[in-house]
């Protein structure tokens, strides 16, 4: 279990003790995701596997009786009876929990493949939860602003700036008097 008391359940430390509770039951390949630069809707995602319908059903209903234990559960359950796939959702933490069929058919895994993995069965890691964060995130290159970028932005909110050549403002000419400016002249 992981240590935390009553009052310092954290949405790290609940999805910690999901996922501990999946692999007490011999759930496999039990993940941890940490989604929070990548969707409101929770903060981490929890993943395990169970071998049978009665083994997801188990595995579920145990992590849903620690949830009511905690206090944790803002949510409901999906899937219970079916078993192939169990969604419980636990306030910012969602838990799912798979066939293997259904885990393969989903692959939450690659379309979350973004999201930082949390080595959520570490006791240094469960301790100091800002250290969990094994992958950093990286913007794409588009997000990086060059020199002539910079001067756009930073002149764009001044009111005594002058306009550019063809950057538009009260020379009449918009975007496209500054690509026709830009191109050469043909030669007739």
């Amino acid at each position: 279990m992981v240590a935390a008391t009553e009052a310092t359940w954290t949405p790290r430390a609940v999805a910690c003790e999901a996922a501990a509770i999946a692999e007490r039951l011999r759930g496999e390949r039990v993940v941890v995701l940490d989604v929070r630069r990548l969707t409101t809707v929770a903060d981490y995602f929890v993943l395990a596997t169970g071998q049978s319908r009665t083994q997801v059903r188990a595995m579920a209903a145990e992590v849903e009786s620690a949830a009511k234990r905690h206090a944790w559960s803002r949510g409901g359950v999906e899937g219970r009876e079916q078993g192939w796939w169990v969604l419980l959702d636990l306030g910012r933490v969602l838990a799912h929990l798979f066939q293997p069929d259904a885990r393969e058919f989903y692959s939450l895994e690659f379309l979350w493949g973004d999201a930082a993995e949390v080595a959520w069965n570490d006791p240094a890691v469960t301790a100091a939860p800002e250290a969990a964060v094994q992958a950093p995130v990286t913007l794409p290159d588009y997000f990086s602003l060059d020199a002539r970028d910079s001067e756009d932005v930073s002149n764009a909110d001044r009111d005594d700036a002058e306009p550019r050549a063809g950057a538009g403002g009260d020379s009449g000419e918009g975007h496209e008097g500054a690509e026709q400016a830009e191109q050469p002249e043909e030669e007739e």
